[in-house]
């Protein structure tokens, strides 16, 4: 599929522990359904690798799935650093029990109907 004449860039990953790989291929086809560009990183993506591919692909979006098995750390922190580390990039995370979550400068998609009216917005 060829990426749409207003195709956003998109890095996807999920963090170490994290095992929710089905609903990220998920999110994948339906950016890519949309006409979006995708670097697909896969799961127990380190912190660091995300850092190399962010300077060589320049995304305008990176795009996490945290559903709880992320424990390494609290996840506003990880989030918190995931935004100071890329600043220029907007930062989408989505999961179940993100509601409530405040982390400035992310933007917390709660539900799969969230994340798709998020991506048909683009």
């Amino acid at each position: 599929m060829q990426p749409s004449t207003n195709a956003k860039r998109f890095v996807l990953f999920l963090p170490t522990g994290e095992q929710q790989e089905v609903h990220l291929l998920f999110i994948h086809f339906l950016l890519k359904q949309h006409g979006h560009v995708v670097c697909y990183l896969g799961v127990d993506v380190e912190y660091e690798n995300i850092k190399g591919v962010e300077q060589l692909f320049k995304p305008d979006y990176i795009f996490t799935l945290i559903h709880g098995g992320y424990s390494s750390m609290p996840v506003s922190k990880y989030l918190t650093g995931l935004k100071s580390t890329f600043s220029q990039t907007n930062v989408l995370v989505t999961g179940p029990n993100l509601e409530d979550l405040n982390v400035e400068g992310i933007v917390t998609l709660s539900s799969l109907s969230e994340t798709n009216l998020f991506i048909e917005s683009l």
